[in-house]
Parts: C-alpha cells; sequence; structure tokens
C-alpha cells in the first residue's frame, strides 16, 4: 500500500456494515473476514506489527507499550495475556519453542 492511511475508512465501513454491532459481533466479523479473505492470522499480525500505515501503527504500539494503571498486573502489559493463553491453550507446544523463541533476545 503505498499511503499512509487504511483503503477502507470509518466513512466506507459505516455505510457498508453501519454501527449496530457488540464487541463480540465485531471480532467474529474480523476474523470471518480474515477467513473469508484467505489471510493467516501470522499474516495478519505480521503485517500489523511492520506497518507503516499510522492508525496500524498507533494501535500495535498500544498493544505493546506499558499499562501502569490496567485493572491488574496482567493488563499492565497485554503480551502477557497472550502469553499467558498459549501456555494454557497449547501447553504441549510452547515447551519445546519456547527456547528457541527468545534465546535470540536472551543475551
Amino acid at each position: 500500500m503505498v499511503s499512509n492511511k487504511l483503503a477502507y475508512d470509518d466513512a466506507f465501513w459505516e455505510a457498508t456494515l453501519g454501527r449496530n454491532y457488540t464487541k463480540d459481533d465485531n471480532k467474529d466479523l474480523l476474523f470471518s473476514l480474515l477467513c473469508y479473505l484467505n489471510i493467516s492470522l501470522f499474516d495478519f499480525l505480521q503485517w500489523t506489527f511492520s506497518s507503516e500505515i499510522t492508525v496500524v501503527c498507533t494501535r500495535a504500539g498500544c498493544f505493546l507499550e506499558y499499562h501502569k494503571t490496567a485493572k491488574d498486573k496482567e493488563h499492565r502489559f497485554l503480551p502477557t495475556i497472550i502469553f499467558k493463553l498459549w501456555h494454557e491453550k497449547f501447553s504441549k507446544d510452547i515447551r519445546k519453542n519456547l527456547d528457541g523463541m527468545l534465546e535470540p533476545y536472551a543475551q
């Protein structure tokens, strides 16, 4: 994408979908769109964290920053929650991959 803005802005989505959706509906809609467009979660996350589009960078940065006023310690650094879910839901896979993932950055 050449522009520093998303191709489909709020006005497009307002005209296409309106605003009568719950937060859960929005998440379901987003994931359904990823599936429909055949975009893997990896591709989407990699694009999100490497994008130069201002609004995308801002949202990625908000996810990665420290939130000192969060409701609990776990929510102060949101990647902690993703790590915890990864560990809880996929614990048999985490051990074999964790060392390889962290080792290059632990030195």
